[in-house]
């Protein structure tokens, strides 16, 4: 028996793009492709530029601007990405992956707590 992976696809564009990136789980470009073809009506093609260009854009912008905030460990202070579609968004959870580890909140007293916090400590 072959082994094999189950997988839910719940958003057409996204999925085809996990195929191409990782065409050892799939049946190679060809079937991509003709799933493309087969499906051509069902796709949102401005979804899929979105994933495919524009968010790979994104991610090195963002991690750089971290980069800059964050340069030494006692460097501190808050990314805020004010956009809902970071928690209800496939592509919500690439972007926090893509980031490095850190507290996260939704909540603006803790963001006040975080900052009375280190204003208190990091006062020289």
């Amino acid at each position: 028996m072959i082994p094999y992976e189950q997988v839910t696809v719940s958003d057409l564009e996204m999925t085809v793009l996990d195929g191409l990136a990782r065409l050892d789980l799939c049946a190679g470009t060809g079937q991509v492709a003709t799933g493309l073809w087969i499906r051509q009506d069902d796709f949102d093609w401005n979804r899929l530029t979105f994933y495919g260009m524009t968010l790979p854009e994104t991610l090195p912008v963002l991690k750089q601007g971290v980069g800059r905030l964050i340069r030494t460990e006692t460097d501190w202070g808050v990314i805020a990405i004010l956009d809902s579609r970071i928690n209800t968004k496939r592509y919500g959870q690439q972007i926090v992956a893509s980031l490095p580890r850190a507290r996260r909140t939704r909540r603006i007293a803790d963001v006040r707590r975080f900052f009375a916090e280190e204003t208190t400590t990091n006062v020289g």
